[in-house]
């Protein structure tokens, strides 16, 4: 990663239907922020040439507006993307359509964060087209306050694709008794000569471990913050990048955590 070139999507210029081509090694880092001000829905399309290695990291943290998008991703042949993608108190509706040629590998990590009042909504489809493919999806969900998530993530294996490999992994962490988390993997399996599978867990913070940790002195944000830390060393240890880690960083280190009775 640290040889790579370097993109810094400006969403100053965002339009509101975009093309993304990426026809060489890459390293790409896009953030939709409260500066972004972006209101309408966005319709973006990112096409990874074949035999191209990218790994992209993409931050919405736009917290206040509802956020709309309608995000699609094609792969080449023999081509590699690494997708790193935070979601941070944001209010949300999006589609996510990856579509896989063959011999493309994916590895798609996911991390939702929301908290207070907000809605967060995500319909995510991966479609593997032709032979060879290979997925590895992960998605970590974490709500507290009275926050709802919604995510639906389906593996769609489709005639083509034969000798696909295909893992989807889904998680929650609930913080309270009002929040909600709702977490629906699908698979859709047309061939036979195929590796897939998915699995969905949903976690509670319980009384009995809150109270084990308080009585070693950590408060209820302190010991919020250990498990946000915890979950995003997961997704973060790949990004080895020094400028795009710092920068992702000084992000994450912004989020607060209180007490329930503040």
């Amino acid at each position: 990663m640290l040889n790579k070139k370097i993109i810094i999507i400006d969403q100053s210029s965002r339009k509101q239907q975009e093309q993304i081509v990426l026809s060489e090694d890459c390293l790409v880092f896009e953030l939709i922020d409260q500066e972004s001000q972006l209101k309408q829905k966005l319709k973006t399309e990112i096409i990874i040439k074949d035999n191209v290695l990218v790994d992209y990291v993409f931050v919405l943290n736009q917290q206040g507006s509802l956020f709309s998008e309608a995000r699609v991703i094609k792969l080449g042949i023999n081509s590699v993307l690494h997708n790193y993608y935070f979601y941070l108190q944001s209010p949300a509706e999006l589609s996510l359509n990856q579509y896989l040629d063959s011999h493309s590998h994916l590895e798609h990590q996911v991390f939702v964060y929301l908290n207070n009042d907000l809605h967060f909504s995500l319909q995510e489809n991966n479609n593997f087209l032709y032979p060879a493919g290979e997925g590895s999806i992960k998605i970590i969900t974490l709500a507290d306050d009275r926050a709802r998530i919604n995510y639906f993530s389906d593996l769609l294996i489709k005639k083509a694709a034969i000798n696909t490999e295909a893992r989807l992994e889904m998680e929650a962490f609930i913080w309270s008794k009002e929040a909600k988390v709702n977490l629906t993997p699908g698979l859709s399996v047309e061939p036979n000569q195929v590796k897939a599978s998915h699995a969905a867990k949903i976690s509670h913070l319980s009384p009995e471990q809150s109270f084990y940790l308080q009585n070693r002195a950590l408060t209820e944000a302190q010991i919020k913050k250990l498990i946000w830390q915890s979950l995003l060393d997961k997704l973060t240890v790949k990004i080895n990048h020094p400028e795009i880690k710092n920068r992702l960083d000084n992000l994450l280190n912004k989020i607060k955590f209180y007490e329930q009775n503040s």
